[in-house]
């Protein structure tokens, strides 16, 4: 019996168990919360329970998630507040300079354009960098985890940008199972920026 659950097979079924578990908590929280108010904090406790089994670790799913979900839910939310707010100007100087462009060609306009396509995609590279910097840099505020996700978008740009791939291929993955991409972005990103005596993001 005892050789039975020590096999790869049945290592890898109950990590997959593990894994749905976790997916159906980050659904059916963040239905709850109508997408805006939980899908930030349920994200976060994702990526959280996810570096924990990513490491081995052994602790109960459900009490796990929900006092995560407790603790990270205010520090995330300011969070984001924070992303709607960038992704909300990005757009909207997207869409000035697109209508520019329309009407009028100029050479300021099409600059601008392609200045704010620039941001948006080291935006996009950043945020990826951004989730990873929140779990292993507990104690970092807001604007310094922002400084650092793009700091490690820079330094490791060719991986965030094969992350960033990554998502983009699995969209609808994403949609039945957010904890399958998340868990991939921690497997692929941790060992680039995870270290033990900067984090104290224990469940």
């Amino acid at each position: 019996m005892g050789r039975y659950l020590d096999s790869k097979i049945y290592l890898f079924f109950e990590f997959l168990t593990k894994l749905m578990i976790i997916n159906l908590f980050w659904f059916l929280t963040t239905l709850l919360g109508i997408g805006i108010f939980t899908i930030m904090p349920a994200s976060i406790s994702v990526f959280i329970l996810m570096k924990q089994l990513i490491k081995g670790s052994s602790f109960p799913i459900l009490s796990s998630f929900w006092k995560t979900f407790i603790k990270e839910y205010i520090r995330s939310q300011k969070l984001f507040l924070l992303i709607l707010l960038i992704g909300g100007l990005l757009y909207f100087n997207v869409t000035t300079y697109y209508y520019k462009i329309i009407n009028e060609n100029t050479f300021i306009s099409n600059l601008g354009y392609i200045l704010t396509i620039t941001i948006i995609l080291i935006s996009a590279i950043s945020l990826i960098n951004l989730f990873l910097v929140y779990i292993y840099f507990p104690n970092f505020k807001t604007l310094k985890a922002l400084k650092y996700a793009f700091i490690f978008s820079i330094l490791f740009l060719y991986r965030s940008v094969l992350i960033l791939i990554i998502y983009i291929n699995i969209y609808y993955l994403y949609k039945y199972s957010g904890s399958i991409s998340i868990f991939i972005c921690n497997w692929v990103c941790s060992p680039f920026i995870y270290n033990p005596h900067n984090s104290s993001s224990e469940i």
